[in-house]
């Protein structure tokens, strides 16, 4: 008898047990892809171009915000949604980060994709000046060990002319000096010191002498 009054107990205590709340996935971004030159944006005029993001659906979802950081002003924008795609028009000859956040209605917990960079080229009098770099490491905002950290972008002419590029690093935005170049290599090792916030920028330059501005990405070291 007392076995049994046992197993009701635990039966009892089961039944009661709180069903956990599934927690909505990270979305897999589609479109526009990493790196991306983004050049069949529907062009609306001399500083706007229509561009569609597209992502996958995630589990235990029901709405999603889509976030847009202008890399060159700074500016963000978000969006919310229960679809997988959103067109918007974006000022031209900008550089963009977006990303995902996955919501539900059941939690307040989230679910965050990656982080995807693109670049939507200018009008056509611009195209002939190289595309701003993309760069690639460390990351936006990226926490690194103190020590050499290097420096890496990516960089394309529209024409496909050969770039070289200069690197400026500073602890300022607004104050950063020359470190490297011009160079070929789209790498440059940097010391940094611990405890410290730096921002870095890439300038591609053409053999006209023509050049573009990346993107400033800044970084913090580890105490």
């Amino acid at each position: 008898m007392r076995y049994l009054s046992r197993l009701m107990i635990i039966f009892l205590l089961l039944g009661c047990a709180k069903e956990k709340i599934p927690v909505p996935e990270a979305a897999t971004l589609l479109a526009p892809a990493d790196n991306d030159l983004c050049t069949t944006a529907q062009v609306i005029d001399a500083t706007q171009s229509q561009v569609t993001f597209k992502w996958s659906s995630a589990l235990h979802t029901d709405s999603y915000t889509l976030y847009i950081e202008n890399k060159n002003t700074g500016q963000q924008f978000s969006f919310a949604t229960t679809f997988l795609t959103k067109s918007l028009p974006l000022a031209r000859a900008s550089t963009y980060s977006w990303w995902v956040v996955s919501q539900s209605e059941a939690t307040e917990e989230t679910g965050q994709s990656a982080v995807w960079t693109f670049y939507l080229e200018g009008a056509a009098q611009a195209n002939s000046l190289p595309y701003p770099a993309f760069l690639n490491s460390p990351a936006d905002a990226a926490v690194v060990s103190p020590g050499t950290i290097s420096l890496q972008w990516n960089g394309r002419h529209p024409n496909g002319a050969p770039l070289q590029y200069e690197v400026y690093v500073g602890t300022q935005p607004t104050n950063m000096t020359k470190k490297a170049g011009p160079q070929t290599a789209n790498a440059y090792n940097f010391q940094a010191v611990a405890g410290s916030n730096y921002y870095w920028q890439v300038i591609a330059i053409d053999p006209e002498g023509d050049a573009s501005a990346s993107a400033i990405y800044h970084f913090q070291t580890e105490d």
